[in-house]
């Protein structure tokens, strides 16, 4: 397991303000954290799985919908077909860290059958997210945002960033049951490491990756919240289009306005700029984001209110600004009954 740090630029990189989440990787044991003896293991276990049909594709992986047989229970079956050892290490490594974290996808097994390895989940039958997420009601949805904001606070404080927290990462039954899957990109986080921005779903991705910053830490996945917090709250699908990166910029610039925008770029040193700034623009007034004239979340005033001035605390353009999780937990949103 590698790690790439440099340190020379440091103002270029984002450490949490809290100690609980900056040292969580010291806290755990090298031994559970890096070990690789499963994967001598998994080549020698007995096959006791049947794949029924395919189910969903990958970049790197198929998974399918399948039933062990000796307890004829069904089960999701991901296979990965990777020459990449270390990045299935950290997978399977972080899913092992996760077990007992309530809502988060629990691993039942690895194996290895030919050139493939496979993991073995519990199977989860559930509607498609956005149409669960499309029917909360307030409650439901300050019920959803705790749970999912503790779960969050659970696998950072175990020192692991999801990287890819979308609705299509949730499997969804109701808004208080729910689980987390696809850890294939989450990576542990470590002060000062040079992490790679490439990889993760565009319209989901914080500033601070759009904008290649060499290091960020795990308010990316409370970036990544935020925008389907915004989603749900303001029933808009998808909160903001996946289009090219620049495009994504622009929508943060007329969401947080030109001073703002501008002061983030020069505190972050980023000397590019780009044609949308031409334009010099207002922070958006986020009741414009309403798609309708009549909702719940609309009409309540004092529940609005509190609810976009959390949102702009998750969505803060300066990651050493944006709120963790557990100080989301925190906030009078959740408090308001």
């Amino acid at each position: 397991m590698s790690f790439e740090f440099v340190i020379e630029d440091s103002r270029k990189y984002v450490l949490p303000n809290d100690n609980k989440y900056r040292f969580a990787t010291k806290n755990i044991n090298n031994k559970i954290l890096f070990h690789k003896s499963f994967i001598e293991d998994a080549k020698n276990k007995t096959l006791n799985y049947i794949a029924d049909e395919v189910i969903g594709k990958g970049g790197a992986s198929v998974v399918y919908k399948g039933i062990n047989k000796d307890t004829k229970e069904e089960v999701i079956i991901k296979e990965l077909k990777t020459t990449n050892l270390n990045k299935l290490i950290r997978e399977v490594n972080i899913l092992k860290l996760c077990r007992g974290i309530p809502n988060v996808i629990k691993l039942l097994d690895f194996f290895k059958n030919e050139d493939s390895y496979y993991l073995v989940f519990p199977y989860y039958n559930c509607m498609a997210t956005r149409t669960v997420f499309y029917n909360f009601t307030l409650v439901e949805l300050k019920i959803f945002m705790i749970k999912f904001l503790q779960t969050l606070d659970n696998l950072h404080g175990r020192g692991i960033i999801h990287r890819d927290l979308k609705p299509g990462n949730l499997l969804i039954k109701s808004c208080k049951d729910f689980v987390i899957i696809d850890f294939g990109i989450s990576d542990f986080y470590v002060p000062f490491r040079k992490f790679c921005n490439k990889i993760g779903t565009r319209n989901f991705k914080a500033p601070e990756q759009l904008l290649q910053l060499k290091g960020f830490d795990y308010r990316i996945d409370i970036w990544a919240a935020g925008i389907m917090f915004a989603e749900i709250f303001f029933r808009k699908y998808p909160f903001w289009k996946p289009e090219e990166d620049e495009v994504m910029l622009e929508n943060m610039y007329r969401m947080h306005g030109t001073r703002k925008f501008k002061q983030f770029l020069d505190k972050m040193e980023i000397k590019e700029k780009y044609d949308f700034m031409k334009e010099e623009v207002k922070p958006i007034d986020w009741d414009t984001y309403f798609n309708r004239e009549e909702d719940e979340f609309r009409t309540n005033n004092e529940e609005r209110e509190l609810c976009i001035d959390l949102l702009k605390k998750m969505l803060e353009l300066d990651p050493n600004k944006r709120l963790s999780a557990s100080e989301c937990l925190r906030h009078p949103f959740f408090r308001k009954k």
